[in-house]
């Protein structure tokens, strides 16, 4: 549905204090159609005052006043996981737009309720996650032309070295495992799990093994590494090995079938990026590598919160979120249902042992 008030703009709210709020408004009152409207946070409430002071909006004094102001078109959600299931489903009741950053709750069946609750409002709904890039696009439209033969393997490498600045003390871990619901897979591993099943759709069965560098961490559930094996049908695999307390940022894509490979190293970082590809024609030849061009490259996705302010602009539907090119920056919703299955199937497996069958709602 378009913006229907009697304003000119599209006036976004933001709720939380983590993450990337003060750039998300930035970005909002940088776009013609859109403005930042009011600020609320809980527990930072100063904070809260701050931003609204900085830029020149209104500061609510609870959740409610914000998702019950009838000139407020969308929310922003910026807060620990644990704190999702009901700020969400408050600005959808509301029939409020959402935008929440990743990932959209703890609980499979949380994430039903959000998403029928979605559906049954009819109001526009996008996750953030920027980590589909042009590169991570371009691999999709090979495999999907066909010319790497039958896929065999997909590996993934994720690694960087957030941990030391982001824990501060035992009790800081602690509190991070109880409001992420986990370490590394309840967090950054939504990054490489999102770029996987861009790749390659949903999982049938995952295994997971959870590492900790101390006693500490075990005992509170704060994983700092992983691996993770998603199952597909004939065989297909893919490998992702997640973490953050390496020395320095390490991401890597390799994906194999049986007329060639792609080798994609840096995805998601502006920084050193190399993608390359070679094409089995002769099994008594060595392959030859090809380096891939910025200019063969798709065009670069909207950021992500861009697509949702165009969303609420211009009527997109929320079906077309990880099909429409620009959108991939971000999730659909029924990819956010799916990501917290596998976050599931990945917890249970590493506590068990065993591959474990991904759940889907009856």
């Amino acid at each position: 549905m378009k913006n229907t008030n009697d304003h000119k703009k599209i006036r976004i709210a933001f709720c939380g204090h983590r993450g990337h709020v003060d750039k998300f408004a930035r970005m909002v009152n940088s776009y013609t159609e859109s403005e930042a409207a009011g600020f609320w946070v809980d527990e930072q409430p100063e904070q809260a005052k701050q931003f609204a002071e900085q830029f020149s909006c209104r500061h609510y004094e609870t959740y409610t006043d914000l998702v019950q102001d009838p000139g407020i078109d969308g929310v922003v959600i910026s807060m620990t996981n644990n704190r999702n299931t009901e700020l969400i489903l408050q600005a959808v009741h509301a029939g409020k737009s959402v935008f929440v950053e990743k990932p959209l709750c703890m609980d499979p069946q949380d994430a039903y309720t959000i998403r029928r609750a979605v559906k049954e409002k009819n109001v526009k709904f996008f996750m953030t996650d920027p980590f589909v890039d042009p590169g991570i696009m371009w691999a999709k439209t090979m495999l999907t032309s066909g010319k790497l033969g039958k896929l065999l393997s997909v590996r993934c490498r994720f690694h960087n070295e957030m941990f030391h600045g982001i824990v501060k003390s035992e009790e800081h871990m602690r509190y991070l495992a109880e409001t992420m619901g986990g370490g590394i897979m309840a967090d950054t591993g939504n990054h490489p799990v999102h770029a996987v099943t861009y790749l390659l759709g949903i999982p049938e069965r995952v295994y997971g093994t959870a590492g900790y560098l101390d006693e500490t961490a075990r005992s509170c559930g704060f994983d700092q590494f992983a691996t993770v094996v998603y199952h597909y049908p004939e065989d297909v695999t893919a490998t992702m090995e997640i973490g953050f307390v390496a020395p320095s940022v390490s991401n890597a894509f390799e994906i194999h079938g049986t007329g060639g490979s792609i080798l994609y190293q840096g995805f998601a970082h502006k920084g050193d990026r190399e993608l390359k590809y070679c094409l089995v024609k002769d099994i008594h030849e060595n392959p030859e590598w090809i380096t891939v061009k910025e200019e063969e490259l798709p065009p670069q996705p909207d950021d992500h919160i861009r697509y949702y302010v165009r969303m609420l602009a211009e009527d997109i539907p929320n079906e077309r979120v990880g099909i429409d090119p620009a959108s991939v920056h971000g999730v659909s919703l029924d990819t956010a249902v799916s990501m917290v299955e596998l976050c599931k199937a990945f917890y249970d497996s590493a506590a068990s042992g065993c591959a474990i069958k991904v759940q889907h709602e009856q």
